[in-house]
């Protein structure tokens, strides 16, 4: 049967259903130009694949990226030589009109260098908004959870990133009382932001609620960021990763 002869009603169905389909094959080919970039350490294709506003945050580092120079830094600043490999599968799709939420699984794997062998280094999922651009879909926000705990370097070169923007770090030390490079000394030798504080009397709570604050007044005007994601990346970077299996639940719970 041609199209013509299918009712006006059911035209509409399939042409929405068309629709559709080419937005999900066009997120999905985003989210393979992502995983290449990732794998090949190209921080330029990265950052191409958000909006110019985006955000990228990773739970499990407390890192939280705004615009390209920022997402740019996150990968270079980590860049240990090996590149890790990102497969995505299981994707679940929300897609209303020019924008779209989705959750998607990951498997992350090891390439062999010489350093090691090729094997699996962890799962995790991701949570997307996504708009549709002049230059196809780009992502607004993603949000990274790894169901493991990540490498100590890559946790304290994120957080020293965080750290070192000039608002963030004001709000930081002069809670806590300490000077900015008694700070940089405690994060790279391994002390939480908790730890740090209840040494100085401080609840970290209240370090967590300052963090966020900060999180919030840097997101882009166009890009705001929502005051429990704010709190829960602010939580877990004061207080440390939780085991993979408990991270989103730590993450989460800490707007409540």
């Amino acid at each position: 049967m041609c199209l013509s002869n299918i009712p006006i009603t059911k035209n509409r169905e399939v042409l929405m259903n068309t629709r559709e389909m080419q937005d999900r094959l066009e997120i999905m080919e985003l989210l393979a130009v992502y995983n290449r970039a990732c794998v090949e350490v190209d921080s330029e294709a990265f950052a191409d694949c958000f909006i110019p506003d985006g955000r990228y945050i990773g739970v499990n580092a407390g890192w939280i990226a705004n615009g390209r120079e920022e997402l740019k830094r996150g990968v270079d600043d980590t860049d240990d030589g090996g590149g890790i490999q990102h497969t995505t599968c299981d994707h679940i799709f929300d897609i209303q009109g020019d924008y779209a939420k989705l959750r998607v699984s990951m498997m992350l794997y090891m390439r062999e260098t010489t350093s090691g062998p090729n094997h699996v280094w962890a799962t995790g999922f991701y949570h997307d908004q996504l708009r549709r651009t002049a230059d196809g879909w780009r992502f607004i926000e993603r949000i990274s959870f790894i169901d493991r705990k990540i490498d100590a370097y890559v946790v304290t070169a994120l957080q020293g990133i965080v750290l070192q923007r000039p608002a963030v770090r004001a709000a930081v030390t002069d809670l806590l009382g300490v000077d900015g490079v008694s700070l940089d000394e405690a994060i790279a030798s391994g002390k939480l932001l908790s730890e740090i504080a209840r040494s100085q009397g401080v609840e970290p709570r209240t370090i967590t609620v300052a963090l966020a604050k900060q999180f919030q007044e840097l997101a882009p005007a166009a890009n705001p960021l929502e005051n429990e994601t704010a709190l829960g990346i602010a939580h877990v970077m004061v207080n440390g990763q939780p085991v993979g299996a408990d991270l989103e639940k730590e993450f989460r719970s800490a707007a409540a």
